[in-house]
């Protein structure tokens, strides 16, 4: 063979070899990524990166990351690319952020991480996609409220599934309302106030104020709610702190049928 001959197969060889590289996983440098957002027309700034996480532009954020991002930058709600993304129900952009190093502990300015951002924001693909990527599942906001206590403001039954599948603590109470179950009954989540009992939610645990989810229930005057809860077992006698019993405060709010359930 050749020396032409050894060149040309040598080539060919090369080129084959160029067409096997998938081009999608090599990392470019911050001056070619920079380069490419620009000829893109995308500007290279903060809140434009937390833009497009948002709107799931997961090759976009790549080149952010790329070119150097700090990928826990915060716009001017305290939001961060994640917490964006959490938000909007983006799991490929989700992958993309915690890869490159995004904090899934991150929280907004009202306390809440990504991925109770996506569990109040009813987003379940996103919640599965935090919780694949390391997000805590029970850790506690600015209030102590956790991602499952926003999933049952929130009454989205898939969420709810996803969160104590993952192993949610059913039973967590935060500073003011109590537990989920509370925050079920707070608003009038009929559906999720019999999800959380059916997975062992305890009816008769109180907030810091002696209050019980039996005892919001009264006094919101929902009849289902209330009866839901004392087919689990919850205690109409239990008292909080002012000695105010589910009868008392379902007469307090004026829900004398309710009332009478109580009894």
């Amino acid at each position: 063979m050749s020396s032409c001959q050894r060149i040309l197969v040598a080539l060919i060889a090369l080129i084959a070899l160029a067409g096997c590289i998938d081009r999608s996983k090599i990392k470019p440098s911050p001056e070619t990524a920079r380069r490419e957002l620009a000829l893109k027309g995308v500007p290279y700034d903060e809140k434009t990166f937390i833009e497009r996480a948002s709107l799931g532009e997961t090759v976009n954020v790549k080149l952010f990351l790329a070119a150097g991002m700090n990928p826990n930058v915060k716009n001017a709600d305290g939001d961060t690319a994640l917490i964006a993304a959490g938000k909007a129900g983006r799991a490929e952009v989700i992958k993309a952020l915690v890869a490159g190093g995004a904090d899934p502990k991150a929280t907004d300015k009202q306390g809440l991480t990504a991925l109770m951002r996506a569990s109040r924001h009813s987003q379940p693909v996103a919640v599965q996609a935090l919780l694949a990527q390391g997000a805590d599942i029970n850790s506690l906001g600015n209030v102590g409220a956790t991602a499952l206590m926003y999933a049952a403001v929130e009454g989205n039954p898939e969420i709810i599934k996803i969160l104590l599948d993952a192993k949610a603590d059913v039973n967590a109470r935060d500073k003011d309302v109590g537990t989920a179950l509370a925050w079920a009954a707070v608003y009038h989540r009929v559906a999720m106030t019999e999800s959380l009992l059916a997975r062992g939610a305890d009816p008769n645990i109180t907030n810091e104020g002696g209050g019980t989810p039996l005892m919001i229930a009264a006094y919101n005057g929902n009849q289902k709610i209330v009866r839901a809860l004392l087919d689990k077992g919850a205690d109409k006698r239990a008292t909080d702190k002012d000695g105010f019993t589910a009868e008392k405060w379902a007469l307090k709010g004026r829900r004398d049928e309710t009332a009478k359930m109580l009894k």
